[in-house]
Parts: C-alpha cells; sequence; structure tokens
C-alpha cells in the first residue's frame, strides 16, 4: 500500500514540475527570475529519492518503510541524485540549455546542490513521517 502511494506522489509530482516548467518557458520565468531554476532541482531531487524509495522498495519486496535499513536507504538516495543530477547538466550543457546563468560552473555546483537538498529533505521526510504513519496503521 505504502509503496503504491510512493510511486503516486512520485507520478503527481512530475506533472506538477511539468506544469511549473511550462508556464516557466511561456513567461521566461528562467530568465526573468533566475532563482526559479533552484525550485525546479529541489522537486526533481525529491522526485529522485521517491523513485529510490520506491524501487528499492520493489525489489527487495518490501511494503513497510520499517524494514529497510536507514543508511542504505541514504547512500542509495545519494548516490542517486548525484548521477542523475550529474548526467542532467551534462545533458543541459550539450544542448546549450544552461545559459540562464551564463554557463558556470557556480551555477552548475548549486543546481547539483539543490537537487541533493531536495533528496535529503525526501529521506529525512521518509525517515520521520512516512515512519510515524507507518506505526499508526
Amino acid at each position: 500500500m505504502l509503496r503504491k502511494k510512493i510511486l503516486y506522489s512520485a507520478f503527481a509530482l512530475v506533472i506538477l514540475v511539468y506544469i511549473l516548467h511550462v508556464v516557466a518557458l511561456k513567461f521566461y520565468f528562467y530568465w526573468q527570475l533566475p532563482w526559479f531554476d533552484s525550485p525546479m532541482h529541489f522537486l526533481g531531487g525529491i522526485f529522485t529519492g521517491l523513485i529510490v524509495l520506491y524501487v528499492y522498495m520493489l525489489t527487495k519486496g518490501q511494503e513497510n518503510i520499517l524494514e529497510i535499513k536507514e543508511n542504505t536507504l541514504m547512500n542509495l538516495i545519494l548516490i542517486t541524485i548525484a548521477i542523475v543530477g550529474i548526467v542532467w547538466e551534462v545533458w543541459e550543457y550539450s544542448f546549450g540549455l544552461s545559459f540562464t546563468r551564463g554557463n558556470d560552473f557556480f551555477g552548475t555546483i548549486e543546481d547539483l546542490y539543490v537537487g541533493v537538498i531536495g533528496a535529503l529533505a525526501l529521506y529525512f521526510f521518509a525517515k520521520n513521517y512516512l515512519v510515524t504513519f507507518v506505526n499508526k496503521n
């Protein structure tokens, strides 16, 4: 049951990010509001964390988040967000899409950092809220 909720949450988040992205392109938010890129990377970090959590639970056949070793989940989320973030930034750069901040190295590092913060936010949410939710049911 919890696995499905995690998957549905990831799907809802992707739809939200897509809508925000379309609106941002239409109204030039990425160019006129340089900070707008950061919340998008934060949400991307949360999405990646949700997918890691879901896939981990699915492959291990777990329905209960209490069965997951704490360090295992955190390490998986951090490694995955690092890989996804780096691949994303290389993809943006190779297609000339990182132009909102002048293709600078520090902008890329900030994007990676914000993505990691989003993934860690998901981890701490899962660790605290979902464990409480599972214990109550």
